[in-house]
């Protein structure tokens, strides 16, 4: 896959946009931009590296985002690899090379950074806004955790929603390296003999990266999952990415169905979803038919999409 291509994916997968190609004189330029508003996020061009103010020869592909921070404007084209936008503001746009000079990982949170630069913020009700099946990957999961301090894994799910059927499901035991509390046992099954010949998290983590990475991802009570996984990535020294965009189904839920209990057992009563709690392969698959369950109810759910942090950097 060409990093044209994954950029395509990530964009496609997260904020449910395709590329266009507006100019005819110029049909190779793709451009991103939001649905409600017509305005560019991003644009990727193929042009001679002089034109950059390089001394080599050749072309390079850029891309061409927004920055609206000034401080971490001149930060970045102090780096390798950034430059003031071509073609663009100066002020506020920058070219990033396409090159490998500039991680993919480094890459998303910059377009994540834009798009967030030229939203409008327009509001948008629900009936006009039913175009959630262009976000046609969703990646649901739950963890298990072995004790109280909840920075490690015992277990996780992973289940795959594609064009609104469950199409993919991965769980794995998890050795995390610590002790188990009592209460963790009880409740998840597992402890330290369970999980004894299971993977460490740094042996199974390229596995979750290659689920994580291609599409959006979905939890119940979010936050708590996402921080393990902060927690477990910090902790062994893993880089990843800065954030990761995602939606909770307990959010969710507590906005589309009101006046109702949103824990996980409660939800899946509600509905008619079998549920064997606590087991991670369970969790991730009710929390999956539940997101479904709310876009067969007619809940837009990108208006629920937040960002979770992973690190204490830009």
């Amino acid at each position: 896959m060409t990093d044209r291509e994954r950029i395509f994916e990530y964009v496609r997968n997260n904020y449910g946009v395709t590329e266009d190609y507006p100019f005819p004189t110029d049909p190779g330029i793709p451009v991103m931009r939001h649905q409600d508003t017509g305005k560019w996020f991003a644009i990727i061009m193929e042009i001679p590296k002089k034109r950059l103010g390089l001394d080599e020869e050749g072309i390079t592909d850029i891309m061409n985002l927004r920055i609206k921070d000034p401080v971490f404007f001149d930060f970045l084209v102090s780096q390798k690899g950034y430059f003031p936008g071509y073609h663009m503001n100066h002020n506020n746009w920058i070219s990033v090379m396409l090159d490998g000079t500039v991680s993919f990982e480094k890459i998303c949170h910059l377009i994540d950074k834009s798009f967030e630069a030229t939203d409008k913020k327009k509001k948008i009700k629900k009936s006009e806004n039913t175009d959630v099946k262009t976000i046609d990957r969703f990646v649901a999961f739950d963890v298990e955790t072995p004790n109280r301090y909840n920075n490690r894994m015992s277990a996780i799910g992973i289940t795959v929603i594609e064009n609104g059927k469950i199409t993919d499901e991965f769980y794995t035991m998890v050795d995390p390296e610590t002790s188990f509390d009592y209460f963790n046992t009880q409740l998840t099954g597992l402890d330290e003999d369970t999980v004894r010949y299971s993977p460490t998290f740094p042996e199974i983590w390229p596995r979750l990266e290659s689920y994580f990475s291609r599409g959006l991802i979905v939890a119940h009570n979010a936050v708590f999952d996402l921080s393990v996984i902060k927690h477990c990535l910090k902790d062994y020294g893993i880089c990843w990415r800065p954030y990761v965009r995602y939606i909770c189904t307990v959010q969710t839920g507590r906005a589309f169905l009101p006046g109702i209990g949103h824990k996980l057992n409660e939800m899946c009563d509600y509905y008619g979803i079998e549920l064997n709690h606590h087991v991670a392969s369970s969790d991730s698959r009710a929390c999956a038919k539940i997101l479904l369950k709310y876009i067969e109810g007619g809940a837009d759910v990108k208006n629920y999409i937040r960002t979770y942090k992973l690190t204490d950097g830009n």
